[in-house]
């Protein structure tokens, strides 16, 4: 009997959710052209003349409008001369090379923006730190990567330049060439129709295949963890996601033959499971062991945890399997994703991963299906960083080189979550060194400086000393760093900006170079992004410190507010909570601005784990309209575990904007009998006037049953908001509001007649709104 597999996508079938090495391998820095000098200002103020030009050394504009920067063209001269020469003069302040204007390794794939796995410039903990790796190494031609799946659409604009192409098979001649059993096989194989066609029948495997190898740097779509490479693809799986155990062991063998042949095979994706184990599967995988390939299994998409419940073939013992959990944009493992700390090795991102789809689409999907070929495209760009490394060198310096993520301890062994740069640096054995910063996220308002501090952190027990420097990425972002750092050392470093400096994002990268090492010194970067914002932007923080229970298994759930009085021109915003709960996968939270707009912050994420303490920075608020009341929503979604919102924070950064404070306003009623059968408006005495900021509502009924009635808010503008719609068991009496708060309203005229209408349809004789009340935060026109 064949065995039923499946594919671990998410959208695809229920079963899983389911170069060479060298410093610059994209390409050497093109050389420096020019020196920079700085002029102390006490010499600009007297007078004194720049320093004369010498032989080789040509003056040109100044780059300051004060005239204190000025750059010289190198005609003849080396930089390191000209640098000093200057630096000898007594007016002058520093003097240092023009370093050239690039983005090292920085792709100009337009959908860079959406893959935030690779860089995710707003919360750069969590992404794989491709742009640091890229500075290494982009990828190698030479260097064979394997994938068994649905096929691969190998007409596709951003793929069909990494595919492999079989140099033993003449195309379209109908024949078999390389005598492999196969005819016309130019980018791989069927093998369920036994042809060279592996065009994709499913989405499923060229989105795998975008992942590993969408071509970089070519104006195109997104990119791969590879720049360059060759893929070659063998098609087991049909349009519905499914794949036998017979046809999965041909695809195996076929990959094996390339091997034997000569490819340089480093590692195979397997982006599915599914059935039982077997001895043919598990022999298949001896087989490719033994060729010295490693083979990358998805973990599977069931959510629980390998070691107790079989997943195979992920789960087999075999020292050439890697298997791969998933990780969310939070950094932590994704609520679909299987662990284990004994039956998996490693995650990596699988949420929302964006990439190439058939007919020159694009599209996000998320499952350990997506989490592989991360894994798989690393072990292919280690293998061209490092060419000398064997299957199992490259599986452990990949292991080495993870990050170990608190988040994840107890799920992972070692918490361990895929760094691309540390992976290349691991596979790389000699010693050397890394550039390690605080952070490298920097944000700094026109005209104003930071500082931050960079370690230089040694590898491989490296005990040397490294000079540094830094690419200035364009006019009005300056950086000035230490010349040299010893091996464990910490210097710091200065990032200003002019007044006239663009609002906008920058990239500055710094670069160690091995001193005094003639012949193939070590070499190590470092990107670090620079936000220039508004000039005047500055923080404002809020906190909410009242302690307050979250409704169990409530659809609303509890909404925590926080009053903001000052209008902002908004930049981002940031939020930190602290919440008690013995089940956080149970967790909503999401938050929510004046104007009622929501962001989603967590979404039933971190599976049986209890409470929630992290912060979040949300760039998409820039613009959000900051005055008014801002509220955390948190809702519990199943029964049983009830928990605690202990306090939450929020900073909003943003420019201060002329603006009247906001006031409050009550607006009430006395008691108001409703009579059964009938429609009941109440007006409320009136006496606000401005734009309305937010809303509460308190109000009590009482005397009646709660499925008899709808209760209506209307603003003077004719906005309805329903407070309550017939909801209710039959011996549920009495309704109770309070601080029920509105969104709905924002930026409405408060003036005119605000309403309460209760519309009964119960038959109950008695019924009193005893509690009538709405508060209105208001600014003035």
């Amino acid at each position: 009997m064949r065995k039923y597999l499946c594919s671990a996508g998410v959208a695809l079938f229920p079963c899983l959710l389911s170069l060479s090495s060298g410093a610059w391998a994209a390409s050497e820095a093109p050389p420096v052209k020019a020196v920079l000098v700085k002029y102390k200002s006490d010499a600009l103020a007297h007078g004194v003349r720049r320093a004369a030009p010498l032989a080789g050394v040509t003056a040109a504009d100044p780059v300051t409008r004060d005239g204190a920067l000025v750059r010289y063209d190198l005609n003849g001269m080396t930089p390191e001369a000209a640098v000093a020469h200057f630096a000898a003069d007594p007016t002058v302040a520093y003097a240092e090379p023009d370093y050239p204007l690039r983005m090292d390794a920085t792709p100009d794939d337009p959908a860079l923006t959406e893959q935030w796995a690779l860089f995710n410039v707003d919360d750069r903990n969590n992404d794989i730190h491709a742009l640091d790796a890229w500075n290494l190494q982009t990828g190698d031609t030479h260097v064979l990567l394997g994938m068994i799946d649905s096929g691969v659409d190998y007409r596709h604009e951003d793929l069909q330049d990494n595919l492999w192409i079989n140099p033993g098979e003449i195309p379209n001649n109908g024949r078999d060439d390389d005598g492999n059993g196969y005819v016309d096989d130019i980018y791989g194989v069927n093998v369920v129709n036994r042809s060279g066609d592996p065009m994709d029948a499913n989405k499923h495997g060229t989105h795998v295949a975008g992942i590993m190898a969408a071509v970089g740097d070519n104006g195109l779509g997104g990119v791969g963890v590879n720049w360059r490479g060759a893929l070659v693809t063998c098609a087991f799986i049909d349009e519905d996601g499914f794949g036998y155990t017979s046809d999965a062991i041909a695809c195996m063998d076929y990959m094996v033959d390339l091997k034997r042949r000569g490819e340089a095979l480093a590692a195979i994706n397997n982006s599915w499971g599914g059935g039982a184990p077997g001895q043919a599967m598990e022999e298949a995988i001896q087989r490719v062991e033994a060729a010295g390939v490693l083979m990358v299994f998805s973990a599977g998409n069931d959510g629980r945890n390998n070691d107790h419940y079989g997943h195979f073939p992920s789960n087999y013992d075999n020292p050439a399997i890697v298997s791969v959990a998933s990780t969310d944009r939070e950094g932590e493992l994704s609520g679909f994703s299987n662990y284990g700390l004994e039956k998996v090795h490693i995650s990596a991102p699988g949420s929302d991963i964006y990439s190439t789809l058939p007919n020159h689409a694009y599209g996000a999907l998320s499952g350990t299906s997506m989490a592989a070929p991360m894994i798989t495209g690393t072990l292919g760009l280690m293998a061209a960083h490092n060419p000398n490394l064997d299957a199992q060198a490259l599986k452990q310096a990949l292991l080495d080189g993870a990050d170990k993520v608190a988040a994840l301890q107890g799920k992972i062994p070692d918490g361990r979550r895929l760094n691309l740069e540390k992976a290349l640096l691991s596979a790389d054995d000699r010693p050397g060194f890394r550039i390690a910063p605080e952070t490298d996220v920097v944000d700094i308002p026109q005209g104003e400086m930071r500082s931050l501090t960079a370690r230089l952190q040694p590898l491989f027990d490296w005990s040397g000393m490294a000079d540094l420097s830094v690419s200035q990425p364009q006019a009005g972002v300056y950086v000035q760093l230490p010349r040299a750092l010893q091996a464990n050392e910490s210097g710091d470093m200065t990032f200003s900006v002019s007044a006239e400096t663009p609002v906008g994002r920058y990239f500055v990268e710094l670069k160690g170079v091995e001193s005094d090492k003639a012949s193939q010194p070590f070499k190590s970067a470092k990107r670090i992004t620079v936000n220039v914002l508004p000039q005047g932007t500055r923080d404002f923080d809020y906190a909410n410190g009242e302690a307050t229970p979250i409704p169990d298994h409530n659809s609303r759930g509890l909404w925590s507010p926080m009053l903001v009085s000052e209008n902002l021109e908004l930049w981002d915003a940031a939020v930190s909570l602290d919440i008690s709960h013995p089940w956080r996968g149970d967790l909503l939270v999401n938050l929510l601005s004046p104007d009622g707009r929501s962001f989603r912050l967590r979404e039933r994420g971190g599976l049986t784990e209890d409470d929630l303490v992290r912060s979040y920075r949300l760039p998409q608020m820039r613009n959000i309209p900051s005055q008014g009341l801002w509220f955390l929503q948190v809702i519990d979604a199943s029964p049983f575990q009830e928990g605690v919102l202990n306090h939450w924070d929020l900073r909003l950064r943003g420019l201060p904007l002329v603006a009247a404070e906001l006031t409050e306003r009550t607006l009430q009623t006395e008691d108001v009998t409703l009579p059964k059968g009938e429609t009941t408006e109440v007006v409320l005495p009136q006496h606000a006037v401005g734009k309305v900021k937010g809303v509460a509502v308190d109000l009590a009924i009482s005397g009646a049953w709660l499925g008899g009635y709808k209760v209506t808010l209307l603003s003077p503008a004719g906005t309805e908001y329903v407070l309550h719609d017939k909801n209710g068991s039959f011996n549920d009496y009495d309704l109770q509001l309070a601080d029920h708060f509105i969104t709905d309203f924002h930026d409405e005229d408060a003036a005119g007649a605000w309403k309460i209408q209760v519309a009964r349809i119960g038959l109950d004789d008695k019924a009193l709104l005893r509690h009538g009340a709405i508060k209105l935060y208001i600014a003035p026109d």
